[in-house]
């Protein structure tokens, strides 16, 4: 008999693959006091390690056999525009220097705050903004110890489970079509990686709470991301039924697709225009794919949130006039 998890579909689609399980559970960091004449040096290794980890996500950026969309160019930037921040970096300097405490303990201690800050923001999308803050915080204390980020080779029809996946992992993993479906036990449908599934159409399931802890390494399972369920252990029987669903879902989209050349008309004669709600510029091509007729919400976080500095005015024209 199969057994069945249900989750948040984050990105659609159908896939049957192997089980790749990705530990990726928070470092521990420890509390140090370190004496007066040991601060400066402590402030050094932090901006040893920031200025290494901008310099591993710029070169993801401009690895070309990733074959990055400006969407994947975007959330990159916005890492870096974080590694960047003078603002958090002051403070996680000025924490060393008043609590002279070392550097990894400064930093969980200034993104622990900010957390709290996070958590009384209504807005879903905004709240899973911290996760991005959590990452490059990982990625800071790797460095600060000297962690080498070490990959293994994807083999075809992968299924990545985590207990959570950073955006920058999931372009380095999801390359050449051999990552099949992405499943973790946090996160939600406006985080960057669900962004990014959708935008690579590979199916994503997430919020499964502790399905990292459930499916074991090589593991063959289904996952539906139409309707959030991932399914394993399936009997001879049981496989025949899965592999009728894809089939019907691969069928059900072609003629879904047929519909998007209508016009949106009621039975009475009324026409309903059909727009999409996107949150960057290169969606327009689904858009245009799935038949809507213009745009109905244009969110501009990443407008905002891709360079150094905000855009001009100009070039936000630019922007809505190509929308």
């Amino acid at each position: 008999m199969s057994i069945e998890k249900k989750g948040i579909a984050v990105s659609h689609g159908f896939c049957y693959g192997s089980i790749v399980l990705l530990n990726q559970a928070r470092t521990i960091v420890e509390k140090r006091k370190i004496k007066k004449n040991e601060i400066f040096n402590e402030i050094n290794r932090l901006q040893i390690a920031v200025e290494k980890s901008i310099d591993e996500v710029s070169d993801l950026k401009l690895n070309s056999d990733y074959g990055l969309k400006s969407e994947h160019i975007d959330i990159l930037d916005f890492n870096i525009l974080i590694l960047e921040d003078e603002i958090l970096a002051s403070e996680v300097i000025q924490k060393i220097k008043n609590d002279s405490i070392n550097a990894e303990w400064a930093l969980n201690d200034v993104l622990t705050n900010k957390s709290k800050n996070f958590a009384n923001i209504k807005d879903i999308y905004m709240q899973e903004r911290l996760a991005d803050f959590y990452y490059i915080g990982e990625r800071i204390v790797k460095n600060l110890r000297g962690a080498n980020d070490h990959s293994f080779e994807i083999k075809n029809n992968s299924i990545l489970v985590a207990h959570d996946l950073s955006p920058i992992d999931t372009l380095k993993y999801c390359q050449n079509e051999k990552v099949k479906g992405i499943l973790t036990d946090l996160g939600g449908a406006t985080s960057h990686t669900s962004i990014i599934a959708r935008s690579l159409s590979i199916p994503a399931i997430m919020s499964l709470h502790n399905i990292s802890h459930t499916l074991k390494p090589g593991q063959r399972a289904y996952v539906d991301g139409y309707k959030g369920i991932v399914t394993w252990k399936t009997n001879k029987e049981e496989k025949i039924q899965m592999e009728a669903l894809r089939e019907e879902y691969l069928l059900l989209e072609e003629n879904l697709l047929e519909f998007s050349k209508l016009t949106g008309q009621t039975n009475d004669g009324a026409l309903v225009s059909v727009k999409a709600n996107i949150e960057i510029t290169s969606e327009l091509n689904s858009a245009i794919r799935y038949g809507a007729e213009g745009i109905g919400m244009y969110r501009t976080e990443f407008l905002f949130t891709s360079k150094d500095r905000f855009p001009t005015e100009d070039k936000q024209f630019e922007d809505y006039k190509k929308l």
